[in-house]
């Protein structure tokens, strides 16, 4: 990914998950975390509100003016008293147990009442460690909007320096870009990846199927082996949201498919031999026939003049210095690809190789190493003795590639759909195409225009045209030619000596390269919305800024990333929405209540029940009992002395049966009157 990327910190919309559950707030992980922590202190606030609301209520459905035993009284006392739920339980378990030997049943009637207390504590504990995962929603994020954010088109003509420097870059961007996907099939994919990169795009990887009993697109008699033995692959449907993580509401998503077939074809009358010279050395070109190639046409050859060639390699290996072709690699790998629509770049392919509606790719290898064991795969198979054994020896035998050149054969076709349409498939679904068919532009006629009249919003239409590209940019021949080895078989060698390579060691490369391709088209769609790395991101500076379409989606690419923590705004605004009304109620429900029992003559015992059980009631009581202090504020929340009074409590008392009972002090204003002041 390119080192560009910026995440966007603050509120947006993830309309994977709906137009108001995917508001989402997206900040660094220390204010995630202090977020974190605000709304944890909030639940547990609101805990002890929603409890004296509790508290409140059964206190007043107990009430009655009817006697009851010292256990109703103190149930009473300690519900109108309530610190917390934890430590209100604690009390009601204590009493019960206490009264247990005064044959009241004691434990049964504080059994409803602990209930009550064990589920809210429960519940509100459960509230209070949940809260974050409530409202955090993953590693995915937003990119900021980039500058660079655009496709970068490859430069056709390279007439001038300046045009010749950006095509240059962009090829080694490319070929990075193949390669870093390479990269991350190995590490994350193959085998199940920890790395933070694995932890890249919003999918893993996309899945595709791949089927071994194909049948052969081309002419029978081209493919080897038998005629169902092709290798086909089929993505199924990509979604643009859901897949690619290009965020859009439902109207302007788009579905991709790719399929693509493969199958070793024949040499036998298209790879033919030409004696030919460099110098002193004489050598033998071989030229593969499959259809004359357009983008380096053979007759530029100035050594035999070999034309309407596909291909032209020759066997330098015997003249290459020992110790060159120890570090040289096992295979030389080439690739030629057919457009239908390209009638100047690429090769024209022959009939027997023409797939309708296809492209074609052929993937040529010549093997430069032996084996110490045949090799039975029908592209790369080696059955031929060598002569001098291994180092020379004829101890060991080895054995030799049977073909001077092998030809591996793929076609690829794609398919755009717009999910949005409420027809079938058929008619919201382009045919599967060759990707020079897959056009959006408004330039040409509506018979040339394919993807034209299923994409109606330019924002689509710019997804369109932004996983075109990523699709054309990771299709085979880009695959192949930009790997720094292009073939897993190449692992198997080292100086020129070869491990035997697997019966299917085909469906191993091309599994492989399809592979890397999907993970090679979600780094291109991501880098998209970065713009190139480096001094490279000049290429694309600027492009969206009259394209409406691109604009919107440089907003709108979303990917994983750690450091960041994301939070539902719907789950942080039910929290405070909740937690609020029930902070509210419990501050306002006494003096409500109060009201409408005043109001309408109605449960004013259990009013005033409520006042006289208050702590600082049942003391002023106490207090008055034992003829402790001049007393007002019966009714109120806090009772007060006459000005001044002082007295000293539990004066007189046992250790067996302590009491409140003590002695007034004279208060300071009678003092001072019998000093005469």
């Amino acid at each position: 990914m390119s080192a560009n990327t910026t995440v966007y910190t603050g509120i947006w919309t993830n309309w994977a998950k709906g137009v108001v559950s995917g508001v989402t707030l997206t900040l660094p992980v220390r204010d995630g975390g202090i977020l974190i922590a605000v709304l944890a202190l909030f639940v547990q606030l609101s805990s002890g509100q929603s409890w004296s609301i509790i508290c409140y209520i059964a206190h007043q459905i107990r009430t009655h003016p009817e006697a009851r035993h010292g256990l109703f009284h103190q149930q009473q006392a300690t519900l109108r008293n309530n610190s917390s739920d934890i430590r209100t339980l604690w009390k009601l378990i204590n009493l019960g147990w206490t009264w247990r030997s005064h044959d009241i049943k004691s434990v049964r009637k504080s059994t409803p009442l602990v209930i009550t207390g064990l589920l809210h504590l429960l519940l509100f504990g459960a509230a209070g460690v949940f809260s974050s995962h409530l409202a955090t929603l993953g590693n995915e994020v937003l990119l900021a909007p980039s500058q660079s954010c655009g496709i970068w088109l490859e430069t056709a003509s390279i007439d001038n320096y300046t045009n010749f420097v950006e095509s240059n870059s962009f090829f080694i961007y490319t070929q990075d870009s193949v390669r870093s996907s390479n990269q991350y099939v190995q590490d994350c994919l193959t085998q199940p990846g920890t790395l933070p990169e694995c932890k890249t795009f919003k999918k893993t990887h996309l899945n595709w199927t791949s089927n071994i009993d194909a049948q052969c697109p081309f002419a029978s008699d081209l493919c080897l082996g038998l005629v169902n033995n092709s290798l086909h692959f089929d993505t199924g449907l990509i979604d643009s949201r859901e897949d690619l993580g290009i965020n859009s509401d439902d109207k302007n998503r788009v579905q991709y498919r790719k399929t693509a077939t493969c199958s070793p074809i024949s040499t036998q009358g298209y790879v033919l031999p030409y004696n030919s010279s460099q110098g002193n050395q004489s050598l033998t070109t071989y030229a593969a026939y499959y259809g004359p190639n357009l983008l380096q046409p053979s007759d530029w050859e100035t050594d035999g003049q070999i034309i309407n060639a596909t291909y032209v390699t020759s066997n330098f290996e015997p003249y290459v210095s020992g110790y060159d072709a120890s570090s040289a690699p096992a295979y030389r790998v080439a690739v030629e690809w057919a457009y239908p629509t390209s009638g100047d770049r690429g090769f024209v392919a022959i009939p027997p190789l023409q797939v309708a509606n296809s492209s074609i790719t052929l993937v040529f290898a010549a093997s430069g190493t032996e084996y110490i064991g045949p090799s039975d795969d029908l592209w790369l198979p080696a059955h031929q003795l060598s002569p001098s054994g291994i180092y020379g020896t004829s101890n060991e035998s080895v054995f030799l590639t049977d073909n001077a050149l092998n030809v591996l054969a793929c076609t690829e076709q794609h398919q755009f759909c717009n999910p949005s349409l409420l027809s079938n498939q058929s008619q919201r679904c382009t045919s599967l195409q060759s990707i020079d068919r897959l056009v959006t532009d408004d330039s040409l006629s509506p018979e040339e225009q394919v993807l034209g009249p299923l994409f109606h919003t330019q924002y689509q239409r710019s997804i369109v045209a932004i996983i075109r590209n990523a699709a054309l940019m990771s299709s085979w021949s880009y695959i192949v030619e930009s790997l720094e080895s292009s073939l897993l078989a190449d692992n198997l060698a080292s100086a020129g000596i070869s491990l035997p390579l697997a019966s299917n060691q085909w469906t191993i490369e091309t599994e492989n390269w399809f592979a890397i391709s999907m993970a090679s088209m979600q780094r291109y769609v991501v880098n998209t919305g970065t713009g190139p790395p480096g001094i490279d991101a000049q290429y694309t500076y600027g492009v969206a800024n009259h394209d409406p379409g691109l604009q919107e989606y440089c907003k709108n690419q979303i990917i994983q990333r750690q450091g960041f923590t994301n939070f539902s705004v719907l789950a942080i605004a039910l929290i405070f929405t909740l937690g609020g009304t029930i902070i509210c109620v419990s501050l306002f429900l006494e003096k409500f209540v109060g009201y409408l029992q005043v109001r309408f003559k109605r449960g004013l015992y259990s009013q005033v029940r409520w006042q006289l059980d208050s702590t600082l009631q049942l003391q002023r009581m106490a207090f008055e009992e034992v003829g402790l202090g001049t007393w007002t504020g019966g009714a109120d929340d806090v009772p007060v002395t006459e000005k001044r009074e002082q007295f000293a409590p539990a004066t007189e008392w046992d250790d067996w049966h302590p009491s409140i009972r003590g002695k007034s002090a004279t208060t300071e204003t009678s003092i001072c009157s019998s000093i005469g002041i």
